[in-house]
């Protein structure tokens, strides 16, 4: 039998997905040594799309103060990453002896720079914020889209029929044409247009049609789990014979075939306890691995790299994603529950 979606307040499964993927993340920008390095980010090169993809599914039917409301908190963590940023840049400064006031001065980016970060999302100071940026976009642009249907319900074929188009350019510049050995710059194609706002919709689509998608191609969850897994070693064939863009065409259909897992598949424990209250607090925690893992490489690189090498010998490089993705979780969490205190301190204030 297929399965049935079951409606779900918080879908467990995304949550949990949006954790590993802030992981792979990790391991993006944290090399591992030698061939394992290929095949680590081939495997996780589907973790940014489906950061997108979960966000568009939970922006369907989104009214505009929604969405004004989210992409408020989206530009409120984008502020607060750049302020942290900012503390460690002159914290590291001041350390190392140099000026905090020249730091300052060479960290407010010029005229090119904010041109590229306006055009193409790329941050001027922390590269890995391009998908915030992006993400903002997206949530601006579904703004425009929607605040166009005023109070009629929101035909979404178009987008999708837009998005489809972009996509294709995505595919071309990013997949396809680096197999050829093709040199395309990322710029082009590494962006809100030719892959935030497809994959973005793509959560949106299969929001809509997901009773429709399980149902007429019979998806079980033992076709699910084998077109993942086919993606999987598409991925990790392709990136380690052939090369790789930013994508590889098995992360295609795993991205797609994932989502439609995560829906069918909502609920990881439906008891309340100690996993259903970690599970709550995943949504946070990876975002904040996100954030602050660059911050995290740097601080391991200056600070524990030189005990873990004494200590590990040549197994230190094999150790070091794990020990800054581990570094990285600590600092989530505790960053997550100082957030929490302060919200709390507020609210007790108010009330006086």
């Amino acid at each position: 039998m297929h399965n049935t979606y079951v409606h779900s307040k918080r879908n467990q499964s995304m949550e949990c997905c949006k954790m590993f993927a802030s992981i792979l993340v990790v391991f993006l920008h944290v090399s591992f040594p030698g061939t394992i390095d290929g095949f680590v980010k081939s495997f996780s090169c589907f973790a940014v799309p489906v950061f997108f993809a979960i966000s568009g599914y939970f922006n369907y039917g989104a009214d505009k103060e929604t969405l004004t409301r989210r992409l408020k908190h989206l530009l409120q963590l984008y502020l607060t990453a750049i302020l942290v940023n900012l503390v460690w840049g002159c914290l590291m400064t001041e350390y190392q002896g140099g000026s905090t006031i020249a730091y300052l001065r060479c960290f407010v980016p010029d005229l090119e720079e904010i041109a590229n970060w306006l055009i193409f999302q790329l941050d001027p100071r922390m590269g890995h914020l391009w998908y915030l940026s992006s993400a903002c976009l997206c949530y601006w642009i579904l703004r425009v889209y929607v605040r166009f249907f005023g109070e009629k319900p929101v035909n979404y074929r178009p987008l999708y029929i837009i998005s489809l188009c972009l996509f294709s350019v995505f595919l071309a510049l990013g997949v396809i044409l680096p197999l050829l050995g093709m040199d395309i710059p990322y710029l082009l194609y590494r962006n809100a247009y030719f892959m935030g706002l497809p994959m973005f919709t793509l959560g949106i689509f299969i929001h809509e049609y997901q009773e429709q998608i399980l149902t007429n191609y019979q998806l079980t969850t033992r076709k699910q789990l084998l077109i993942i897994l086919a993606g999987v070693l598409l991925s990790l064939l392709q990136g380690n014979k052939l090369g790789m863009g930013q994508m590889t065409l098995g992360a295609i259909a795993e991205v797609v075939m994932l989502m439609i897992f995560l829906v069918a598949h909502p609920i990881v424990t439906s008891h309340a306890g100690v996993w259903d209250a970690l599970i709550a607090k995943f949504g946070a925690w990876s975002t904040y691995i996100y954030l602050f893992h660059v911050i995290i490489l740097q601080l391991y690189l200056k600070f524990f790299e030189a005990s873990f090498s004494a200590a590990m010998g040549q197994w230190e490089p094999y150790l070091r994603p794990f020990a800054v993705a581990a570094l990285s979780f600590l600092f989530a969490v505790i960053f997550e529950r100082g957030e929490w205190l302060i919200k709390q301190i507020f609210r007790c204030g108010s009330r006086r």
